[in-house]
């Protein structure tokens, strides 16, 4: 029971994460960049430098296949987000999975209905 419980909440939360990614991901290609850094009041701030810092443009330039650019921006970006890809397509072809898994088992019953 617990485990069963478990894997929902894993599935829950890995669901959550990918829709937020891949809205994260339809802002950075459909608006111009900058625009996420100039509307939010946090990213303004001054801070010390973190490993994170500069990420929101390197994605940016990511998206618009400035490469180089990104490097410069954070060394890091270009492995995150690679990485973020990569969990977006095991996540999409998990779902194809688990829908062909469904219609495998739908058929086999009207199938057996005849």
């Amino acid at each position: 029971m617990f485990m069963m419980q478990l894997k929902q909440a894993c599935w829950i939360v890995w669901s959550l994460f990918n829709m937020a990614w891949l809205w994260a991901l339809m802002c950075l290609t459909i608006f111009p960049p900058g625009w996420i850094n100039s509307t939010s009041a946090l990213l303004r701030q001054p801070h010390d430098s973190c490993l994170f810092c500069g990420m929101t443009r390197a994605f940016g330039c990511i998206v618009q296949g400035h490469f180089h650019d990104a490097i410069v921006l954070n060394r890091g970006s270009i492995y995150l987000f690679s990485l973020l890809v990569a969990n977006l397509v095991a996540f999409i072809a998990t779902l194809f999975y688990i829908r062909g898994k469904k219609m495998q088992s739908c058929n086999h019953l009207l199938l057996l209905g005849e």
